[in-house]
């Protein structure tokens, strides 16, 4: 009996962190998601030459953006080495207005995020203030932003 404790004793712990980390991520997602629903512009930069920018401001637009992005189901990993950029999306806001400042004031638009999107590859880049991340994406997430 007392062979058996410390393995319960650390079987119990590692289940309880285990089921804290889920919870975790599932709080990330929903975060990031916040986070980029607050965006203002999205400027998508295709990384072809041929292609010109295009810039979304409309509200709804944007909202339906971050919603096809599925962000819940992204899982981190690494970037294959052979992998090729295909397109950017930078997303913009205004900065909060402080006290003091007026809203009529001229307020220009900062970058929040940058999204970098692969070829031939469910997988991106996401970076936002200091921290630059890879995911793994759904398939049809992927085709989906490469369209868009």
């Amino acid at each position: 009996m007392k062979r058996f404790f410390p393995l319960f004793l650390f079987m119990t712990s590692l289940l309880f962190l285990t089921g804290c980390n889920t919870d975790n991520l599932k709080s990330d997602a929903k975060e990031w998601n916040n986070n980029l629903e607050k965006a203002q512009a999205i400027e998508v930069i295709p990384l072809e030459e041929s292609d010109d920018p295009k810039t979304i401001t409309a509200n709804q637009e944007i909202k339906d953006f971050i919603e096809s992005l599925q962000i819940d189901t992204w899982k981190t990993s690494s970037i294959p080495s052979d992998a090729n950029k295909n397109k950017e999306f930078k997303m913009y806001q205004e900065n909060t207005v402080k006290l003091g400042e007026s809203l009529e004031d001229e307020r220009e638009l900062k970058e929040i995020a940058v999204i970098t999107v692969y070829d031939d590859v469910s997988y991106i880049d996401l970076s936002m203030k200091n921290i630059s991340l890879s995911f793994e994406i759904p398939k049809d997430v992927t085709e989906s932003l490469i369209e868009f």
